[in-house]
């Protein structure tokens, strides 16, 4: 069998349990998915890598007057969309290498960009679709997981490709920033009524797939 190089690249699903106040201003426990890439140390115990990812916390409906546009009385169905993406940097510690169970801690560090996806649910000649980039937040945070060695898993022998169950549970602080939540089937005439403001701490449990090469 070939040599691994101690390259990674993996896919995964994202729970994000929302904490204290970032809790009470989001409809639902963000959810979404996230490429990774990392990279084996010479000792092969430890691992740097990154994250890119995209976590979704709200989908809402609500009626817009159309008095910045310049038309009073003219009302708009909108479906609003809210979300961040997700870019990290983290180092890995396996505590077991070379195994059918790898568990290892981690700590991350990166920053999560807020955003919101708002179109019109009706053909409007007065409302344009748009997409806005809110706050920035600072993210830290550390915690534990498990590879999975799918091929030793079911067959006590390596694959070609060595392919990895990856579970993660992380602990992430996040500062305070803006972000959106608009309330449901309400009417508005500014956008300003669906910004909350907190910190952004969460849990992150993370399930996927690993390729080494």
């Amino acid at each position: 069998m070939q040599a691994q190089k101690g390259i990674n690249l993996g896919f995964g699903f994202n729970n994000f349990k929302a904490l204290s106040e970032f809790s009470d201003n989001t409809t639902r426990n963000p959810l979404g998915v996230s490429f990774l890439a990392s990279k084996d140390l010479k000792n092969k115990r430890f691992q740097i890598g990154f994250e890119l990812g995209v976590g979704l916390y709200s989908g809402k409906r609500y009626f817009y007057e159309t008095v910045a546009e310049g038309y009073p009385g003219n009302y708009v169905n909108l479906y609003e969309e809210n979300g961040f993406i997700l870019y990290d940097v983290h180092l890995r510690y396996k505590l077991l290498k070379e195994k059918t169970l790898m568990p290892f801690v981690e700590a991350k560090a990166g920053a999560s960009t807020y955003f919101s996806i708002i179109r019109s649910m009706q053909v409007s000649e007065v409302y344009k679709d748009d997409s806005y980039i809110h706050d920035t937040a600072l993210n830290a945070g550390i915690g534990l997981g498990t590879y999975v060695d799918i091929g030793k898993l079911f067959t006590s022998k390596n694959w070609v490709k060595k392919t990895l169950l990856n579970i993660s549970g992380n602990y992430l602080l996040g500062s305070q920033v803006r972000y959106r939540n608009a309330v449901a089937y309400e009417v508005v005439d500014t956008f300003e009524s669906g910004f909350r403001e907190s910190k952004t701490n969460t849990f992150q449990y993370h399930i996927g797939l690993v390729l080494a090469f």
